[in-house]
């Protein structure tokens, strides 16, 4: 398989019409759905375990290889978070938050990045966002960040 891989993507030419069809890196290089969730699974199981750095850099392999989509953003961006690397995840939230606007967990994860960089306004910004499209699944997060909104 990685021999595949590797020539799929040295063959420039066939990369740039594949591209430009809008396939995704990971459907040119032929990567299963089922290997993609193998893929999600070790890079959240590394995030659950701590691995901060290894995370961010799984996160960021599937959402290369798939940028559309938003689970891989976000979990990006949390493992981003967890480094300190605010601007990073923001950056990773926003593009979880374009694929799905009314997900209120990138609002929310956002907020405290914005907080951490002391940019109160975006950080109050993205409560009242998350707040919006919160519903009942999320009543824990809802009340954390009415919480957090208030003490802002």
């Amino acid at each position: 398989m990685y021999d595949s891989f590797i020539r799929k993507l040295q063959d420039r030419q066939a990369l740039q019409e594949d591209l430009q069809a809008g396939k995704s890196l990971g459907e040119i290089v032929g990567f299963s759905e089922e290997s993609m969730q193998h893929f999600y699974a070790a890079a959240y199981q590394l995030y659950q375990s701590g691995r901060d750095k290894d995370a961010a850099d799984a996160f960021f392999f599937l959402s290369a290889l798939h940028p559309c989509v938003q689970v891989y953003w976000l979990g990006l961006g949390m493992a981003e978070q967890c480094l300190n690397r605010f601007e990073d995840a923001l950056s990773a939230y926003a593009m979880a938050s374009l694929l799905e606007p009314q997900d209120p967990l990138p609002y929310y994860h956002s907020a405290a990045c914005y907080h951490a960089l002391q940019d109160v306004i975006n950080a109050r910004k993205s409560l009242e966002m998350a707040l919006d499209y919160f519903g009942d699944d999320h009543a824990a997060l809802k009340e954390t960040a009415r919480a957090a909104l208030t003490a802002l």
